[in-house]
């Protein structure tokens, strides 16, 4: 261990200045990547990826389209509204009055 404080001294600015350097160096890497311009491949792989994404939701507007409206009017009975919510799957349909079925199933 030094005695001379001087030695210790420089020792701690040499062991700062060196982590300011690493650090400096880290952020520097950090900012080129950031900056980089994507290549070919990449920028084919992005638009492929939006490509994909718009015929999705093309497909599932038409869909939604085609679909025929649902039968759920003041013409069914409760039991008929109900097993078309156990058809759907929809939560605490036992419990539900005939207009609460008639909600739920319009969603």
């Amino acid at each position: 261990m030094p005695q001379d404080p001087d030695e210790k001294r420089s020792r701690r600015r040499k062991h700062v200045t060196s982590a300011v350097r690493e650090r400096e160096r880290r952020i520097g890497e950090a900012e080129a990547k950031a900056t980089r311009v994507p290549g070919t491949e990449e920028i084919l792989a992005m638009e492929a990826k939006r490509a994909r994404a718009r015929a999705k939701k093309e497909i599932n507007s038409g869909r939604m389209l085609s679909m025929p409206p649902s039968p759920v009017s003041g013409e069914m009975s409760r039991d008929e509204l109900y097993e078309e919510a156990r058809r759907r799957n929809i939560k605490g349909r036992s419990s539900m009055t005939k207009a609460q079925l008639e909600h739920a199933l319009r969603r």
